[in-house]
């Protein structure tokens, strides 16, 4: 962030505004924190926490999926504050249920692509596109209801998961999400495209046994989905 636009919007934000983004950044627990300081992490940090609601957003989310707009916080905060997630998978909902995720659609917009999915290369690659209507997708959603036990998928359980009950549920889809967009930027940057389920395979293994041993499990949770993290373990060996 270039540092002297940053002190100068931080001081025009804060003499307007006390509850503003930078009076947050800059004034974190009452501590003043430095200028040089602040990196574009600490701002989207800001954004992750604000129970200020994205209004264009969540009505096309709620129109789209059919869910009334005073569920809309409690769906949201599901998917960006849970504590199964990585940093970086929580950041990936977040661009999901924000519409910032730089989908081809988007990137047409801004003349640095020609919008198309480049995995079936039929349809413009919307967030809708690229997590569920996709053709080439049906194999790692019919493993994902193998895995958690379901018997049909949806772009409303994909976008914003299951009940708040199911957190090892909602793990899993968010790893599928994950592996199906770690799939698409292979494609894109590295023109090699790999066999989805694999990918996904991969991935939730991995994160498994982070689960299993990170310091971010909540251990109330940890006792009631031991089980469930045992019984995967043993499918995607």
């Amino acid at each position: 962030i270039p540092q002297k636009l940053l002190q100068h919007t931080c001081d025009l934000e804060c003499e307007l505004y006390a509850d503003s983004i930078f009076y947050e950044l800059f004034n974190c627990g009452g501590i003043q924190k430095c200028v040089t300081k602040i990196k574009a992490r600490d701002i989207y940090n800001v954004l992750l926490n604000q129970n200020v609601p994205d209004l264009k957003n969540r009505d096309y989310w709620c129109d789209k999926l059919g869910i009334l707009q005073n569920s809309w916080n409690e769906f949201h905060e599901k998917n960006v504050k849970d504590c199964f997630l990585s940093q970086k998978m929580v950041e990936f909902n977040w661009k999901i249920l924000h519409r910032v995720l730089p989908v081809g659609h988007k990137l047409e917009k801004m003349k640095i692509s020609d919008g198309m999915c480049k995995i079936c290369n039929h349809e413009v690659e919307t967030i809708e596109h690229l997590l569920f209507e996709c053709p080439h997708l049906h194999e790692v959603w019919v493993k994902v209801k193998e895995i958690i036990g379901i018997n049909d998928i949806s772009l409303k359980k994909i976008i914003l998961g299951l009940n708040d009950q199911c957190h090892f549920m909602n793990m899993i889809l968010t790893i599928a999400k994950w592996s199906i967009w770690k799939r698409r930027n292979k494609v894109v940057f590295d023109n090699k495209c790999d066999d989805i389920n694999r990918v996904f395979i991969r991935n939730l293994s991995i994160h498994i046994e982070t689960v299993l041993t990170a310091s971010f499990i909540n251990k109330n949770k940890w006792n009631v989905e031991k089980c469930q993290i045992e019984l995967v373990k043993e499918i995607v060996q």
